[in-house]
C-alpha cells in the first residue's frame, strides 16, 4: 500500500512540472532579484525570485496549462515570452530607458 502511494504522489509530482528559467542583461550577466512568474489564460502563479545566477523555477500547471511566463525588475523593462518547446528559458531583460 505505501508503495502505491509513494508511486501515485511521484507520478503526480512529475506530471505537475516546473521549468528552469534564467534571465540576464543584455552582455549576459544573469540578474539576480528578478520576479518570474507563470501566466495561463485565467490566471497568474505566485513569482519566484531569480538567484544569484539569474535562475528561477516556473509551475508548468497553474490551474490551466501555464502559456508564457512573466518577468519583472525595477530598473528593467517587464517581459512577457511565450513558454518553449525546449527548456530552460533564457530571457534577456533590457534596461529601463528613461524619458
Amino acid at each position: 500500500m505505501r508503495l502505491l502511494a509513494l508511486i501515485f504522489v511521484s507520478l503526480f509530482v512529475a506530471g505537475c512540472g516546473s521549468g528552469r528559467v534564467q534571465v540576464v542583461d543584455p552582455n549576459g550577466a544573469p540578474i539576480q532579484g528578478v520576479q518570474v512568474a507563470p501566466v495561463s489564460l485565467s490566471m497568474n502563479g505566485s513569482p519566484e525570485t531569480t538567484n544569484a545566477r539569474g535562475e528561477a523555477s516556473v509551475p508548468l500547471n497553474i490551474g490551466q496549462d501555464t502559456k508564457w511566463v512573466s518577468v519583472s525588475k525595477s530598473g528593467f523593462n517587464s517581459q512577457q515570452v511565450d513558454l518553449p518547446t525546449k527548456w530552460p528559458l533564457k530571457i534577456v531583460l533590457q534596461p529601463a530607458t528613461r524619458p
